[in-house]
Parts: structure tokens; sequence; C-alpha cells
């Protein structure tokens, strides 16, 4: 466990692999990367071996010089690909918020709903951020055909919770700078957990504009705001990597929280069952072990920790309301609710189009519309792209985005789309789709931090 934590602490993305290791010290069988092809595991380049040179001395000088290289190129891409971008994206997004509200009139709606001592505390607390403060000040609660904080998922406002605990403060400031805390740590750990990801099948070039684009997308204050979106993007990535490199033991400890952090997260359990069945298949081929003693094999009994995260959440609600699924109904308040896709769009052409959305024309955002477009054109491309357990979970994150009722919050809700940034950072390689990205991700980022700080409706 000290090296896992040595790991998040220096090496994001690498936490998972050390994770891996302490899962296998206590159970070595139930890793099947053994007998994964070359093609399923992707690895780097191997090292030395050794016990291949004369001489004990030399060998061990050979190990250390090929560690110290590997952990030069680690740094080097974290502090280009991963801190660079998250420092200058949010020093924008800050300058942005101090516009906002320094220079321009609140919204005309309840965006707003505290006055902290600093600026950049109202800013990034607005619209959902007082739910999760009143889920740690007041636990939940349920209010039938009413708005109720019971439909925001637990660990997030659990985590502002126990962050805050960690200094013995049981405040509203203390939560909120939790909060803000939590969120930013993570969207700093997705990005460097992306650009792994996207490594493992593309060059570095492309993984690192993976996590610059998505630092830079339009929706991407959320990130660093008072949401639980980048919480739950984090470790979904984690458990996405983690599966790729076979670590079952973290893949499913992952997916477990991750469908804790988000209403929908229980998605993640679907690209990790197929990489799961990638692996089980491969070492019936390679071992010519009988399949259902294969499919059978330890491992999947960490993936089985996904829905019974999700049954264990349901108990809780059921405890608490009566109901198992008030979590889910409670969303209707909202006007979120299961809908065919054809449904939603109709509610959308129901009545005139609105620039954007908000409480004038909640169903009608022809921003609402372009995104939910933009995504699906991504989410196609996909399957063409990027590996397709990949491409499956950006297509169900998609379906269930567009049948809730409302498309409202969708350019919010695409940030969990993964693959959608794989495609992004693929069409980076042309110069001019680049700088375009570059240019419109940046000019639209700040005007929605703006909207955002001062109170207005964004996503």
């Amino acid at each position: 466990m000290l090296a896992y934590a040595r790991a998040y602490v220096s090496k994001p993305s690498e936490a998972v692999l050390a994770w891996h290791e302490c899962c296998l010290a206590a159970a070595p069988e139930l890793d099947p990367s053994s007998a994964v092809p070359h093609s399923l595991v992707n690895t780097r380049a191997p090292a030395l071996e050794p016990r291949a040179l004369d001489g004990v001395g030399v060998s061990a000088a050979l190990a250390r010089l090929g560690h110290r290289v590997a952990s030069s190129e680690r740094a080097a891409w974290l502090a280009k690909d991963v801190l660079v971008p998250f420092i200058g994206t949010r020093a924008v997004l800050l300058l942005a918020a101090w516009l906002a509200t320094h220079l321009l009139p609140a919204g005309p709606f309840p965006g707003i709903w505290a006055n902290w001592p600093e600026w950049w505390m109202t800013a990034l607390s607005n619209w959902d951020g007082r739910w999760y403060l009143s889920i740690v000040r007041d636990g939940y609660n349920y209010l039938p055909d009413q708005q109720s904080n019971i439909a925001f998922s637990p660990l997030y406002p659990l985590s502002m919770w126990a962050l805050a605990g960690v200094v013995g403060a049981r405040d509203e400031l203390s939560w909120l700078l939790a909060g803000i805390t939590v969120s930013n740590v993570s969207l700093l750990a997705s990005m460097a957990l992306l650009r792994a990801l996207v490594r493992l099948d593309h060059d570095a070039r492309t993984a690192g504009r993976a996590a610059l684009y998505l630092a830079l997308f339009p929706t991407s204050l959320f990130l660093s705001a008072l949401y639980a979106d980048s919480l739950y993007l984090a470790l979904a990535l984690g458990a996405l990597y983690a599966a790729r490199r076979r670590a079952w033991c973290a893949a499913g400890t992952l997916g477990a929280l991750a469908t804790l952090a988000r209403p929908h997260g229980v998605l993640i359990g679907l690209p990790l069952a197929i990489e799961y069945g990638l692996a089980i298949r491969a070492a019936v081929r390679s071992r010519g072990a009988p399949s259902v003693r294969a499919w059978l094999h330890p491992g999947v009994l960490w993936l089985g920790l996904i829905p019974l995260a999700l049954v264990a959440w349901a108990a809780y609600v059921f405890q608490l309301t009566g109901d198992p699924l008030a979590f889910m109904r409670a969303q209707a308040a909202w006007g979120r609710e299961l809908t065919p896709p054809w449904e939603t769009l109709r509610r959308m052409f129901d009545g005139p189009l609105y620039p954007h959305g908000g409480w004038w024309g909640w169903d009608h955002s022809m921003l609402d519309l372009a995104a939910a477009v933009l995504f699906l054109a991504l989410v196609t491309a996909s399957f063409r792209l990027v590996r397709p357990s990949l491409a499956i979970y950006g297509a169900a994150v998609f379906l269930t985005m567009v049948s809730n009722g409302a498309l409202a919050a969708d350019m919010r809700y695409g940030l969990a789309i993964v693959p959608a940034f794989v495609v992004l950072a693929l069409a980076g390689r042309l110069s001019a789709f680049h700088q375009a990205y570059l240019v419109g991700a940046s000019v639209l980022s700040a005007v929605f931090t703006v909207l955002f700080s001062a109170g207005y409706w964004v996503a």
C-alpha cells in the first residue's frame, strides 16, 4: 500500500500499477495478464535484463540508469502535457471568473446562492454547489415531486466531508475549500490518466493533445468547480487504464468508486467487462484451457464490486426513504426521466429555440443541440479510430445523455465521453484543426466561465 501511496503522489498515471502489485502480492493468481499477447497488453520497450550481463555491479548500475531515464521521461511528460496545461488553463478561467464577479451584474436566476469571503469561492460554487454542501451539512433528504439532494451521488460530498475532517474543520467554508480541492486534484489526475491511456495506443504527441483538449474544452470549468464531474472522470479513467494493464484489483475498485460518484457511473463496468473478456479469450487461446473454467477466473470478482456498489447505494437510499430508486425518481423534478432519444428530440423542437437554455428555454437551447450533434459525430468516429471497449463506453454514455428527457447540461455530461477526446486529439494532427480548437475552445471556455461565475446558466 505504501508503494501505491508513493505512486499516487509522484506519478498519478502509475498509481494503478502500484496498486496492482499490492493486489498480486496478496493473490498473484488473480492476474491473467501473463496469458495476454503483446497486442492486448501494450507495453513500452523491454527493460535491460541485468542477468544477461556479466558482473553484478555492472548489472545493478545499468538497472539504476534505466530507472533514472524512465523516471526522467515520466517527469518530462507530466510537466509538459499535464502540469503546464493545467496551470495555464486554470489561470485563464480564474481571470474570467474575476472579471465576471467584479464587472458584471449578477444573473437573473438563482445561480449565485452564497457570497463567500473571496470572489473565487463564490464563482466556483454556483448552481449545483449548494446541493453538495447541503448533503455535507444536513445529510440526504427526499421530497417526492420536488428537487431533493438525494439525486446527487454520495462519493463527492463524502470526500468533501472527509478532507475537511482531516484538519478538524466542520463548517461550510471548509467543506467548500475541500470540494474545490478535490475537483482540481481530480482534474489533474484525469489529465495524467487520459494521457497515459491514450499513449497505450498512440504516439506521445496525440496523448499530450488529448490531455490538453480536455483542459481546454468549453465546459472544463465544471472540472474545477464544486461539481462531481472531475472526480468521476478521474476514477473512470483510472479504471480504464487499470483494465488495459490487466490490473483487475485496481480496475474493479476504481470502477466501484466511479459508480458512487455519478448517477451514470455504473456504465464504467461495460468497457471493463469487455477488456476482461479479451484477456480471458487470449488466455484460452494461448493455454488451451477450458473456456468455462477460464471465464470463472477469480479476477472477475474484482469487477463484481461495480454492481455491488450500486446495490449498496440503493440499499442505503431504501433505508433512508423506503424507495431504493428514489435517487433516480428525484431526477424528475429537474425534468430528468428515462425517455427514448427521439422523444427527447421531439421535446427540443416543441417550442421556439433559444441561443441557450435556462429557465426560459430549458429544453430548447441551440447550444445544447449543437453539443449533442458534436458528441454524436465524435462517438460515431470513435468506432473507427479507437479501441472497441472505449467506443462502446462512449456510445453508452451518449445514449444515457440523450435519453433522460432533456438535452440541457449535455455540454457538461459529455466530459465523461472519454473517446471523444481521443478522436479530437487524432484530428489535432492537422495543424489547422489544432489551431482552430485552441482558439475556439479557449474563447468558449472563457465565455462560459464568465456566465457561470455571474450566476447565469451554462450546463
